[in-house]
């Protein structure tokens, strides 16, 4: 598996003739090849152990999450991960995947399936916040997520039916062109509920002109938070074509594929947590002037150090003794504090 993982940083990508290019130089490449095929075959993977590993590159403490899915098409199939992201630093770590047998939008049950297999290992009062997009919607749905006490801001179309002191509304209709419009009490299926709302410009598509998020929560902030959902699209771009070129692969079957994800997300957990380190303690990022953001994602910062590091590595071997170290200090630390908040929480 760290053969892989290593093989994927190094060749940006996951198809398995570029990553078998940096497995050992004494072997063919086709056996390189098979081996891959065998793991991926055979090999059965624990997810609840890889979430863990993964819940490990996060702060111990309340985490804000958000839901999506990223979906692409190889060969007439259709391959489509629903994913549950947490925030941290600007992006999204992934701690849940499940790869679903369709195309198209997610159902409440496939949902609320992937939310039980979090509330495992993270209980429902660790969540802060619950972030997602216009898919994401639902009578059933809002019910899930008030039953487990889950406070969510989730954006919905401008054509929703929204009920104000017993009048009916689109909801598009209770929004003013740059001004915040704060709504306590609004009826929606029967639910009491919150609705934070403003209008964007003058955008060519409808749905893009308006920034709807119900929630159950505080709305006055509905709309600042809501922002912390485009952290998983960061972890989607950077697993595709700004990092690892995920849509490259020539994997057909589910198992396989969820596999893939599993261990392309470490890869990105640990260039993640390389490039927080090099930033916070080694050479920090300066903003560009002309924009105000930094050079890279502290995702990029890491791939770059870790590329780095291995591909001279007869240079650079401390450098990547001392990478190795340091993630692994990280995530024990991090393990053991988490183990031992979940069982305050879990009293």
């Amino acid at each position: 598996m760290l053969q892989f993982i290593m093989g994927i940083i190094l060749s940006k990508n996951v198809n398995f003739s570029a990553v078998g290019e940096h497995f050992s130089p004494d072997v063919e490449l086709a056996s390189h090849i098979r081996r891959m095929e065998r793991f991926f075959k055979d090999y059965q993977l624990d997810y609840v152990q890889i979430a863990v590993m993964l819940i490990a590159f996060l702060p111990p403490g309340q985490i804000n999450i958000s839901m999506d899915r990223t979906n692409w098409q190889w060969a007439g199939q259709d391959i489509n991960f629903l994913t549950i992201t947490a925030h941290c630093k600007g992006v999204g770590i992934p701690l849940f995947f499940e790869l679903l047998d369709k195309k198209g939008n997610s159902n409440t049950s496939e949902r609320e399936q992937l939310f039980k297999k979090m509330f495992r290992l993270i209980p429902p009062k660790q969540i802060g916040i619950f972030c997602a997009d216009r898919e994401f919607v639902g009578e059933k749905w809002y019910k899930f997520l008030i039953k487990k006490k889950v406070p969510f801001y989730i954006r919905i179309k401008s054509n929703y039916q929204i009920t104000l002191n017993g009048v009916i509304f689109q909801a598009k209709h209770l929004a003013i062109i740059g001004k915040d419009r704060f709504y306590e009490n609004i009826r929606i299926h029967g639910l009491k509920l919150h609705l934070a709302t403003k209008r964007i410009g003058l955008k060519k598509e409808e749905e893009e002109k308006y920034l709807l998020i119900l929630t159950n929560a505080q709305v006055h902030k509905a709309l600042e938070i809501y922002r912390y959902r485009w952290s998983i699209e960061v972890f989607f771009q950077s697993i595709k074509n700004r990092g690892f070129k995920l849509e490259n692969t020539n994997l057909k079957e589910l198992s396989k594929l969820k596999k893939l994800f599993a261990l392309v997300s470490l890869a990105f957990g640990f260039c993640f947590e390389a490039g927080v380190y090099k930033h916070e303690y080694e050479k920090p990022m300066k903003k560009r002037k002309s924009s105000g953001y930094k050079p890279y994602s502290f995702f990029r910062y890491g791939l770059n150090e870790i590329r780095k590091a291995l591909l001279h590595f007869h240079l650079k071997k401390d450098l990547v003794i001392q990478i190795i170290d340091r993630i692994y200090r990280k995530l024990a630390s991090n393990l053991e504090l988490w183990n031992s908040l979940n069982f305050i929480l879990r009293l």
